[in-house]
């Protein structure tokens, strides 16, 4: 019986001390071009270990034969910041420059390097922490993307499987919080993840599971555990 009590107050405690958190990281970027002149945008639903949900928006341009550029979005809102209610929302952006691997073969490979900036807002339990932060980060990824054979229109005709990365820095600016604990104001985070995309040449579905890990652990700012996403993934040529 004691044994199930100290249980009880475990998950208690995580359940009541994961609502405090203030950086929640955005989906992971990985394009999979093979050629000059490709367009990529996506519209994606994350949801986060602990039931919160965060909306993003990517984009990439392959602008020469081993060159790209990405632009990402990520926002949440949630929670009545109006009426005292628990509440979190958050804005950022982020712009990179990476390089990805021409190939006709299955395997791809792509590197982008970039800067991003936002602001975070939380309150949980009359306690409160918000500020605005950039991270300077670099997202590695490796995978396979193969044809299937169809018989019908429906059918999908590309599978994609992934492993993509993240690694960054992440600093904090205008920190304010209205309780005693001492907060870093700046970490290092490696956040892996794998991703699933299926569908044809240029509209495709895709799912991603990431986890993050931080260099520091501060249990009073970052998401804990990792995110789940869902979206749909558009391509066309531009020239």
């Amino acid at each position: 019986m004691k044994y199930r009590k100290h249980q009880l107050c475990i998950i208690i405690f995580v359940f009541y001390s994961s609502c405090m958190y203030t950086y929640y990281p955005n989906l992971i970027n990985s394009p999979f071009f093979t050629e000059k002149g490709q367009i990529c945008t996506s519209i994606n639903y994350s949801s986060e270990f602990y039931g919160q949900y965060t909306f993003d928006y990517q984009s990439a341009f392959a602008i020469l034969d081993k060159i790209a550029i990405i632009y990402n979005y990520s926002f949440a809102d949630w929670g009545n910041a109006d009426e005292n209610d628990d509440f979190h929302k958050h804005k950022y952006q982020e712009i990179g420059l990476g390089y990805f691997r021409p190939s006709e073969s299955i395997f791809r490979f792509e590197n982008f390097v970039g800067y991003g900036n936002g602001k975070s807002e939380t309150r949980y339990d009359n306690q409160e922490i918000k500020g605005k932060y950039v991270r300077i980060f670099m997202y590695p990824s490796i995978g396979i993307s193969t044809r299937l054979k169809h018989n019908n229109w429906y059918d999908p005709e590309i599978v994609e499987l992934g492993i993509a990365s993240r690694i960054c820095n992440l600093t904090w600016k205008d920190f304010e919080h209205n309780f005693r604990d001492s907060l870093r104001k700046e970490n290092y985070y490696f956040e892996p993840a794998i991703f699933v995309r299926t569908g044809w040449q240029n509209i495709q579905f895709q799912a991603q599971y990431g986890k993050l890990y931080s260099f520091y652990k501060d249990e009073s700012v970052e998401s804990p555990g990792g995110w789940v996403s869902f979206g749909i993934i558009s391509y066309f040529d531009l020239y």
